[in-house]
């Protein structure tokens, strides 16, 4: 028997889709390829415009700059998650940095990446003028929840620098990378844009 004809037959002998599930991994293998090749789901290995959005609160990864600052100044600028609605300042360029990886970097619409703390996980932007300077900073691992019933990709991103899961917090709309463990406030919904 070959492994598909003995998991079909298992399957059949069961009538248990739990059991078929978790021994067909080659299906579950073949599912998830072909929903991560369509053109409209994210590929973190390309360069990319996309629009973040968090899975708990429905709302978008933005930027905040304080009134009495110039955009360009990184102390200044930090990142939230607090949008309702897209515009500029919720879009974002996905930079591979590592392709076997996944790790990108994480761009504004002016030009900054995004930046961890490694000491309190806060996201605040900073400014190259080489990708080549980008640090663990700035990198991130890119994790992809496949569903492969309902056909939708969900991601996580873990920052490079201190090991934690960017986590949208519901109070005052924080974006903060700490946490160890990938749970509901650390998955995003990513969206292509034009």
């Amino acid at each position: 028997f070959t492994k598909q004809t003995f998991n079909t037959m298992s399957y059949k002998a069961t009538n248990d889709s739990s059991y078929f599930n978790v021994n067909n991994f080659s299906v579950d293998d073949y599912l998830s390829q072909k929903i991560l090749a369509n053109k409209n789901i994210y590929n973190p290995n390309e360069s990319t415009k996309i629009s973040i959005k968090s899975k708990k609160w429905g709302k978008y990864i933005n930027l905040e700059v304080s009134d009495d600052a110039d955009e360009r100044k990184e102390a200044k600028t930090t990142c939230i998650c607090s949008s309702k609605i897209k515009s500029q300042a919720e879009t974002f360029t996905s930079v591979p940095m590592d392709q076997d990886l996944l790790w990108v970097a994480l761009m504004t619409s002016n030009g900054l990446y995004l930046s961890v703390d490694p000491k309190d996980g806060t996201i605040t932007t900073k400014s190259y003028d080489k990708q080549e300077d980008i640090t663990a900073n700035e990198t991130f691992d890119v994790i992809r929840h496949i569903d492969c019933k309902a056909k939708t990709v969900e991601f996580s991103f873990k920052s490079c620098v201190n090991d934690k899961y960017l986590s949208a917090k519901w109070m005052e709309n924080k974006l903060i990378a700490d946490k160890n463990k990938c749970d509901k406030r650390e998955m995003f919904i990513v969206e292509i844009e034009k």
